[in-house]
């Protein structure tokens, strides 16, 4: 029982202790409380007693010593008048607007040279909890694809229209297609590439078309400029027919020709190239465009091949596009499907009652990079 009552005591006595411990850290807390809310009013009254004590019979200092602690007395009143000011602007918020104000905004956020890894930070905080195995991949894959930083333009106001003319029986399709649509730059830049490219399947049974008819930039004939282009170049340079057919490219008085030099040569930037891989042929049409805000493009050609084994035409977009009205007609004997590629909104059926002919319209939404339709096709 005796050391019962020992153990009771003791543990009393330790009670005892904690508590005026904790009271003697509250005490504490409180006081540091305090000095933070009154530490204007502390500086200001150490300020006024280093001012006033040297100038009185009291202080016991020399002059020199009366001198220094007045002068620390001026500067602790300087101090605590800056640090009320402070305080009171603080509380005001009106720091943490202003900060709020200079970080967030336009100009400098455009100042800083890690906005996609600032871009990748802030996605990681919104999603990396939920898919952290494959958030760098996400980030990667919009940023590169859905936002692409090498794009300097977008497309708007697109119409497409496409005449089927035939169908054999062996599945070799004939068809011409018109694509028109407005180039828009980036409010930052001065120049672009428009690019257009097509892809068909190489079947070396057949005679195989792709004939550009038309391009036209801003009402400008590209086709016949860089015609007159690659003549004038050819000429500049002393080409006859004859050594223009044996790809010659002589030297004049000694100098090299513009092309070896370095020169501007027409055929750097070609409005036609043809490019095979994997069983495919893929035409690119494309041309620079600069100094303009909207610039129209329009490009009409013809297309005859094999849709043996892929009864299907696929229209993809390379640019974020807004704005696009597609239309098919085809002959009665032939039937033809409609369907989307990727798209969270989709085309809308427009103008039903056209015989032979479909329509579609995608409105109030963007498409993206790599986003588009796709057309089927079935003899009946």
């Amino acid at each position: 029982m005796k050391e019962k009552e020992k153990l009771k005591s003791k543990e009393k006595a330790k009670e005892k202790v904690e508590k005026k411990t904790e009271k003697h850290d509250s005490y504490f807390v409180q006081f540091q409380k305090w000095l933070k809310r009154n530490m204007t009013w502390v500086y200001f009254t150490i300020a006024i007693v280093f001012i006033l004590f040297p100038n009185t019979k009291y202080s016991p200092l020399p002059n020199l010593g009366n001198s220094i602690m007045e002068k620390i007395g001026f500067v602790a009143l300087t101090s605590g008048v800056f640090a009320g000011v402070l305080k009171s602007i603080q509380f005001s918020g009106l720091f943490k607007e202003e900060l709020t104000k200079i970080i967030s905004g336009s100009d400098f956020l455009k100042n800083r040279k890690d906005l996609p890894d600032l871009w990748k930070k802030i996605s990681k905080i919104i999603y990396s909890e939920k898919f952290p195995e494959i958030s760098s991949l996400l980030e990667d894959r919009i940023l590169t694809t859905y936002f692409p930083k090498d794009k300097n333009h977008y497309n708007e106001d697109v119409v497409i229209s496409m005449v089927i003319h035939s169908i054999t029986d062996d599945l070799i399709i004939n068809y011409t297609q018109t694509l028109e649509y407005y180039a828009v730059l980036d409010n930052e830049k001065t120049e672009s590439t428009v690019q257009y490219t097509q892809t068909i399947t190489d079947d070396n049974g057949v005679n195989e078309k792709n004939e550009l008819i038309t391009f036209e930039v801003d009402d400008i004939d590209i086709i016949k400029l860089k015609k007159e282009e690659k003549e004038k170049f050819e000429g500049s340079i002393g080409l006859s027919d004859d050594e223009n057919k044996d790809n010659k490219e002589p030297e004049e008085n000694g100098k090299k020709s513009k092309k070896e030099s370095g020169g501007a040569d027409i055929k750097d930037q070609p409005v036609k190239a043809e490019i095979q891989k994997d069983k495919k042929k893929e035409y690119v049409y494309s041309y620079p465009i600069k100094d303009k805000k909207r610039s129209k493009v329009l490009l009409k050609f013809e297309n005859t091949y094999s849709l043996k084994g892929e009864n299907f035409k696929l229209l993809r977009f390379n640019t974020i596009t807004r704005n696009v009205d597609v239309t098919v007609s085809y002959p009665k004997e032939i039937e033809v499907s409609f369907f989307n590629i990727g798209l969270i909104n989709k085309f809308k059926p427009i103008h039903r009652d056209m015989v032979n002919s479909l329509s579609r319209r995608h409105r109030d939404d963007l498409i993206l990079p790599k986003q588009g339709f796709g057309l089927s096709f079935n003899k009946c």
